[in-house]
């Protein structure tokens, strides 16, 4: 791994190659170390609540899956004087309005990212604890580019030009349409790529020219008899606004290309492995946020064949793209080489943009230290509960103050 303790209080990290952005990336959570001799007696089980080891400002208290974990003060933490919170109580749930409606009693002082439904937004966004910035992520549609049909290239810019992105965001009310893989407007001097628009009659056009042609009938509407509908299936992982997204997509294909996608919607763990294997016909729903703050943590999804790709997509021109990049010391040629790189994936059309996201959440005005950032990471020991009225939050605070 080129990870190696030095001694008690120095981690000597040896890299492969250039990575211009290790400084940041270290501060991702991933890079927090635990004891290797508990993982090594206790295996896959060194996460239970009885085993675990941590080293941050908090630790595991008890965890029911599914439920609710709680994390409580870690006295041995090297700044505990500064950790101001007893307990931190998290709940899980894939239905926005029940997140929602457990703020709203009280039972939950804050509510974590995108839990906003968009029907409520008129009315959630004029409040004074509503959290909205901008957000390093993006939502995206994979594509299973081994199988057919969709390992035509053909079909796949088909499937992208049907959808209107504009549209669907104006729906959302808090997002931006995107046609590229990195988010809209977030890094500063990144001349981000476009893909292709909306443009339903191209889309027609590209369909016949794979050999599925798209006929309107008398009443305006538009089918496909010889397109394999049944061999193309939209999958996502099972939470409301999930099916929300496919069923719009869904709409824009039946309207556009005369064609039904079936909709498959799966348990979290189960739709990730199954995507992850290529276990999926068609469409799989991705959401990415970012890592650190550079285009290579969404541009690297797509630079090994497994893992977080999961199209089936993998191409040694891109790579080498990234590489160049990375082992560049000028910053704006650099992102030119990124850009150049981003520019080739969106050609070769193994996934779908759909739109950058926003960060659209709430919390109670006397919870302090907790608010918005485009990676939506938030540092839990400078957290805390204020008792005085007069110094409570009122609408999305300044980060620059």
């Amino acid at each position: 791994m080129g990870v190696e303790a030095v001694d008690d209080y120095t981690v000597r990290i040896s890299l492969s190659e250039s990575v211009p952005y290790f400084t940041e990336l270290v501060a991702h959570q991933i890079f927090r170390l635990v004891p290797r001799k508990v993982i090594e007696q206790y295996g896959a089980r060194w996460t239970d609540e009885a085993n675990i080891v941590t080293s941050g400002a908090f630790k595991l208290k008890s965890w029911k899956p599914y439920s609710e974990v709680v994390a409580e003060r870690n006295p041995m933490y090297w700044d505990a004087s500064s950790v101001r919170l007893d307990e931190i109580h998290f709940y899980t749930s894939t239905d926005q309005p029940t997140t929602m409606n457990l703020y709203k009693v009280g039972s939950a002082d804050a509510v974590v990212s995108h839990s906003v439904p968009s029907a409520w937004l008129d009315v959630v966004r004029p409040k004074k604890d509503y959290m909205d910035a901008a957000e390093a992520a993006i939502t995206y549609i994979l594509i299973n580019v081994t199988q057919p049909p969709m390992n035509d290239l053909r079909v796949r810019r088909a499937f992208n030009m049907s959808i209107d992105k504009i549209n669907y965001a104006k729906a959302r009310k808090i997002t931006k349409p995107l046609s590229a893989f990195t988010p809209e407007g977030i890094f500063a001097g990144y001349s981000q790529p476009k893909g292709e628009g909306y443009d339903p009659d191209v889309a027609r056009k590209l369909f016949g020219e794979a050999g599925y042609p798209v006929t309107q009938k008398p009443d305006g509407t538009y089918q496909c008899e010889k397109f394999p509908a049944e061999d193309v299936k939209f999958s996502f992982p099972t939470h409301s606004s999930n099916r929300a997204l496919a069923e719009f997509m869904q709409a824009q294909w039946k309207q556009n290309l005369g064609i039904t996608i079936m909709l498959s919607n799966l348990e979290s763990k189960t739709y990730l492995a199954a995507r992850s294997k290529l276990d999926y016909k068609g469409f799989a729903l991705g959401i990415w946020g970012a890592d650190y703050m550079d285009p290579t943590t969404f541009l690297n999804l797509f630079r090994t064949r497994g893992g977080e790709n999961g199209s089936g997509w993998w191409d040694q021109k891109y790579v080498d793209l990234l590489d160049e990049a990375n082992h560049t010391i000028d910053a704006q040629k650099r992102y030119a080489l990124l850009a150049k790189a981003e520019q080739h994936l969106l050609d070769a059309q193994p996934m779908i943009p759909i739109e950058t996201l926003a960060v659209n959440w709430v919390k109670k005005p006397y919870v302090k230290g907790l608010y918005p950032n485009p990676a939506c990471l938030f540092a839990w020991k400078f957290v805390y509960i204020e008792r005085d009225a007069a110094k409570w939050d009122y609408g999305t605070p300044s980060l620059t103050d």
